[in-house]
């Protein structure tokens, strides 16, 4: 089983994708798409990233930065994901994006 990619809180991770097209899956907490890297792991995004994945149309071999954003207003948490193309100006938290 190839190794997960795991997406921390604010996190920028810069990916690249070795098919442009996702897998349906069905995960702990709903439906996710599996993406298959270049470099040998796999990313499950929920639906909404691949949309923007979709929107920016990003393909096989392009490099891209993914964010899982979270902030907190009160108790609640929310979450949104940030897809960018690569040398974009990165506007998920502080942190230096890391590859994989």
């Amino acid at each position: 089983m190839k190794e997960r990619v795991v997406f921390e809180a604010n996190v920028p991770v810069t990916a690249t994708l070795a098919y442009a097209d996702g897998l349906k899956v069905q995960g702990r907490f709903g439906d996710q798409v599996m993406y298959s890297l270049t470099v040998g792991r796999v990313m499950y995004v929920p639906p909404l990233a691949r949309e923007k994945l979709v929107e920016l149309g990003i393909r096989q071999n392009e490099p891209f930065a993914i964010c899982r954003a979270e902030r907190r207003e009160g108790n609640p948490r929310f979450v949104d994901w940030v897809v960018q193309p690569e040398g974009s100006a990165a506007s998920c938290g502080s942190r230096k994006p890391r590859t994989v």
